[in-house]
């Protein structure tokens, strides 16, 4: 195994140096020239595996999208200067809480994978760049006033791909449907913000779907509970420009969640 993927990185390497970039089939075809496999099955994607394999170790990394198609680089290529922080842990909690605060030390420890021990050190490296505040009992971290400005409370409507960063990036993500109606059973609620999801003024509203044609897209929005005739068009005009944005007609329709 060593060698095959010894031999891969040569071929990848050679693929990309000087700046070149090319999609996952056209590496595949260049590992299968050099003899190396890269069947999907029956031998469980050894392809991917090889991707997996070079990107995990630093040779590799994705790049631009082309044709809705990511492209691979060569890392030291793409990144040419990377930098290590004094203190790695209190750099990656000044990052979460900056962008995802605020939040709580759980959501931080699930995110970034680490032991409590390790995300309650990483708050204490950071000092001062964060600050804590309490509701209800429950200390939420952020990023501290002076650094980051005045907060600006989320508004519009919008529609999220499945496993956006803003649903999928806590650990508790019940604070998503307030304002709104959850989705019945607790046991689906969290697992619901893994698909694509309507948001209204920063809250999870409901669902929704889409399927793409030649000439049209169709999208079913599906919310939790009764809309308001404003909160309806404000969806529907997301949907529109989601569909603008793909160059196709809309065909605009509403469902109950379980559909889609």
């Amino acid at each position: 195994a060593g060698d095959v993927l010894a031999r891969a990185a040569d071929v990848v390497t050679g693929a990309l140096r000087g700046g070149r970039q090319l999609p996952r089939k056209d590496l595949y075809a260049l590992l299968t020239e050099a003899g190396i496999d890269v069947s999907a099955s029956p031998n469980g994607g050894r392809g991917n595996h090889i991707l997996g394999y070079l990107s995990h170790t630093g040779l590799i990394c994705i790049g631009p999208v082309r044709r809705g198609q990511p492209v691979f680089v060569l890392l030291d290529e793409w990144a040419p200067a990377p930098r290590t922080p004094a203190e790695p842990l209190a750099e990656l909690a000044v990052r979460y809480f900056t962008s995802h605060g605020p939040a709580t030390v759980r959501d931080f420890g699930w995110w970034g994978g680490l032991t409590m021990a390790d995300a309650q050190r990483a708050i204490e490296l950071a000092g001062p760049a964060l600050a804590a505040e309490d509701h209800g009992g429950t200390r939420y971290w952020d990023r501290a006033a002076p650094a980051r400005g005045p907060a600006a409370h989320p508004d519009g409507a919008h529609l999220l791909p499945a496993f956006d960063e803003y649903t999928v990036a806590y650990k508790g993500r019940g604070l998503l449907f307030g304002g709104h109606a959850r989705p019945s059973g607790d046991l689906r609620a969290d697992s619901d913000l893994l698909n694509p999801v309507m948001l209204l003024d920063g809250r999870a509203a409901g669902l929704w779907k889409r399927v793409a044609g030649a000439t049209s897209v169709r999208i079913s929005l599906a919310p939790y509970g009764r809309l308001g005739r404003a909160d309806r068009s404000r969806l529907e005009t997301a949907a529109g420009q989601y569909a603008a944005f793909l160059g196709l007609a809309p065909e605009i329709s509403w469902a109950e969640p379980e559909d889609v």
